[in-house]
């Protein structure tokens, strides 16, 4: 098991001594930080200290507020602020994002392949591991970028605790409107065949572990 996984079955079981006041803003504070740009291992690491001193603060009998404030929002951000205060930890925020570029490239990628080859099965009865980069690869991870951020935008921004009705409406609202333009998009993009201009053909085999390696690079210097 990775240390990522370590602390995050470590996590899982000690939140569980958090009373329900505690529980649900710890709930809160945990997607905040794992919807944001920092490194993995530092997210995880940052989510145990908290869980820690949000336990020794229950034991005092203090409330909520006397260890975050107001808003915890405002306290996530107020760490986060700290991380991206030296030049080290804003490389390794760098390259963190870099990493989840890569992972989006890569998701794509292999599922056009997927689709790619039961279609070419269905017409040949014959399997193909050849993967064509073409003018559709790229507005298709663009957009995959633009939906990932605007994805963790939503959920860091649709907490559940005071959170008015109308809010929630108008936040449901703009997600159907954003899901509707991204379908939109997708059959305009399947109308005019861009996937016709190519840049170049690689093999399936080759193209995926080497975007899986250069994940795994970024990601352990991203933790490192």
């Amino acid at each position: 098991m990775g240390q990522v996984k370590k602390y995050i079955k470590d996590t899982n079981i000690h939140k569980e001594k958090l009373n329900n006041e505690y529980r649900v803003i710890f709930d809160e504070i945990m997607v905040y930080f794992r919807t944001s740009a920092l490194p993995e291992e530092e997210i995880e690491v940052t989510i145990q200290d908290i869980l820690s001193s949000f336990l020794e603060a229950q034991e005092a009998g203090k409330a909520i507020e006397q260890v975050i404030g107001e808003s915890y929002k405002d306290f996530c951000e107020s760490i986060i602020a700290e991380f991206k205060s030296t030049p080290k930890d804003r490389k390794r925020i760098i390259l963190s994002n870099i990493s989840m570029l890569f992972l989006i490239i890569t998701s794509i990628i292999t599922v056009n392949y997927i689709i790619d080859s039961v279609r070419y099965f269905i017409k040949s009865r014959s399997m193909t591991f050849n993967y064509a980069v073409s003018l559709d690869t790229i507005i298709q991870v663009l957009m995959g970028i633009v939906a990932v951020y605007v994805m963790f935008r939503y959920v860091r921004g649709s907490g559940m605790t005071k959170t008015t009705r109308k809010a929630k409406l108008k936040e449901y609202g703009t997600l159907y409107l954003a899901s509707l333009i991204y379908i939109l998009i997708f059959v305009g993009l399947e109308y005019f065949k861009i996937d016709k201009i190519v840049f170049f053909s690689v093999e399936i085999y080759i193209i995926i572990p080497l975007l899986c390696l250069i994940i795994k690079i970024f990601d352990y210097f991203a933790n490192k």
